[in-house]
């Protein structure tokens, strides 16, 4: 039996409508707005035209045309990224593999368009992920499973732009947490994308829980 790949879609342009995403000629995700990202869908590896559509519109349309080479047995995160007038996609490849129990394989993706370079700390001061620019995703990071108060801060600085409480990293997973918005009301999102049954298949997500 073949191995499949897996592929999820991800909204980051904070000033698009939502949007229709088409696999070759199929569509695969209806309706995906803004600070959604998509459980994953299982696909046989190979070549795929993937196509960004404004809801409901044809796919002559697209923002996005895309022509992506899947691999087997790898995971990807497709994301649409920028404002409106300049979206591009950022296409992640996704380390979804067998994690300790006492650690949470963690990274950082930068979505925002018009933020500064980021920095991922703790409020007691460790330093997840350092120096993240737009369009960029840090390399995965061993965290002690818990629950951590996190500030995003402009890269090198002490100038704290974002809070978030009681994140949680469970033991066994791997998650990613996405900076997106605008540098004005920045916001994230924590998807947890692998390692428990709630998080098998794209897992948990939301808001800066």
């Amino acid at each position: 039996m073949v191995e499949t790949t897996q592929v999820r879609i991800g909204h980051c342009c904070p000033d698009a409508s939502g949007v229709d995403i088409y696999l070759n000629d199929d569509r695969a995700f209806d309706n995906v707005k803004f600070g959604n990202v998509s459980e994953y869908a299982s696909l046989q590896p190979g070549e795929y035209e993937i196509a960004v559509v404004p809801k409901g519109e044809d796919r002559s349309k697209a923002v996005i045309d895309e022509t992506l080479t899947l691999k087997q047995g790898q995971d990807y995160s497709v994301l649409a990224t920028g404002f409106a007038d300049d979206i591009q996609p950022l296409v992640l490849t996704d380390e979804n593999g067998d994690v300790p129990q006492g650690k949470c394989h963690a990274r950082f993706v930068h979505c925002s368009p018009d933020a500064p370079k980021l920095d991922v700390r703790t409020t007691d001061g460790q330093t997840l992920f350092e120096n993240v620019g737009f369009r960029k995703a840090s390399n995965y990071e061993p965290v002690d499973a818990g629950t951590y108060d996190l500030e995003l801060c402009r890269a090198g600085t002490d100038e704290v732009v974002l809070e978030l409480s009681d994140c949680q990293f469970e033991g066994g997973e791997t998650c990613t947490v996405f900076g997106i918005d605008t540098a004005s009301s920045l916001e994230a999102i924590i998807t947890r994308d692998a390692g428990s049954p709630a998080a098998k298949g794209g897992g948990k997500r939301g808001r800066a829980y």
